[in-house]
Order: C-alpha cells, then sequence, then structure tokens
C-alpha cells in the first residue's frame, strides 16, 4: 500500500506500522523518532507513535522535537 511521509510517496505491506513507513522513508528519520529527537504527526495534527497502524493514503509528518 502507499502511504505519505512528509509528503513523500513510500510504498510498505498491509499490517505495517508508522515504523516501518518511516525506515522505508528514511532511517535517519526513524532513529530520530525513536530516539524521541522527533516526533511523528498524522495529518491533522495529532501525534503518533511508531507502533500506530497505518491505512492506504496515510500522511504522517516528522517533526523535530524543540528543546526545552
Amino acid at each position: 500500500m502507499e502511504v505519505f511521509v512528509n509528503d513523500q510517496k513510500v510504498t510498505i505491506h498491509r499490517g505495517m506500522s508508522v515504523k516501518h513507513a518511516l525506515i522505508a522513508y528514511n532511517q535517519d528519520a526513524y532513529r530520530a523518532a525513536a530516539a524521541g529527537r522527533a516526533a511523528v504527526e498524522d495529518e491533522n495534527g495529532f501525534r503518533v507513535g511508531l507502533e500506530g497502524g497505518l491505512s492506504e493514503g496515510a500522511k504522517i509528518y516528522v517533526k523535530d522535537r524543540q528543546p526545552g
């Protein structure tokens, strides 16, 4: 299925999670999110976890966490 990470299309298998979409997009983005240096949000601005599910056409965004 196709999902979008930071508006870039990535292809993952059905049943895969946010984590898998980030790895397919950019492993550095995944590492930053896993380490807590970045947050992942859906297209409505709600934070999603790395184990969260995705559906066809889902849009997620990796946001750097602000210091402090």
